[in-house]
């Protein structure tokens, strides 16, 4: 999102990005599940040894009795992109373009029982969606201020996020945090941005 900034009644609101959060890649975590993934244009998932679906295939097959829990992976590619370990029922712009994936002993290695399948799943989709949001920059952190005729900071916070690309649902976040008296400023700003999209 571009740093955005309005005037109305003599009071200003400024949306801007906030660069003082230092977000890294949640794959860079010591992650329950390895993600792994295939596609033209896009770098995605954990580096692995897999040059084609087939070669990872072949790998589950050869340790079945090692892996405990493989979700297929599906992406939605049309301005922007979305992962999900379910179909997006869109057969031009989405498609399976890999899988996440844990074993028996990655299952042990992270404190979970064997017994624990349910729990092991959700926290692999639980993954995918925290890199979805990585990868969608819902990691970028944005702040509002809000300033008066003469410039003095009357209301301001940081620490907002865009989630699946979802500019006005952070934009009414912020009004709720906002002085209910500067909240025509953020009707303002959604009424533009609503407008901006229509346009698109």
């Amino acid at each position: 999102m571009r740093d955005v900034e309005i005037k109305r009644r003599g009071n200003s609101l400024k949306v801007k990005l906030d660069n003082s959060y230092q977000v890294t890649d949640p794959r860079e975590d010591d992650n329950l599940g390895h993600l792994i993934c295939w596609h033209r244009r896009y770098s995605l998932g954990d580096s692995n040894e897999f040059y084609r679906p087939c070669d990872f295939q072949a790998f589950a097959e050869v340790n079945k009795d090692n892996m405990y829990c493989i979700l297929n992976v599906y992406m939605y590619d049309h301005t922007g992109i979305a992962l999900s370990t379910e179909p997006f029922n869109d057969r031009f712009d989405s498609g399976q373009v890999g899988y996440i994936y844990c074993t028996k002993q990655d299952v042990l290695n992270h404190g979970y029982s064997l017994d624990d399948y349910d729990k092991v799943e959700q926290t692999l989709k639980n993954e995918l969606v925290d890199y979805n949001d990585y990868i969608n920059e819902a990691h970028e952190y944005y702040a509002y201020e809000i300033t008066d005729e003469d410039d003095n900071i009357v209301d301001n916070m940081t620490g907002f996020s865009i989630s699946n690309n979802n500019k006005i649902t952070m934009l009414k976040e912020m009004q709720k945090c906002a002085d209910d008296k500067f909240h025509y400023l953020f009707n303002e700003l959604i009424r533009i941005e609503k407008k901006r999209e229509n346009c698109l």
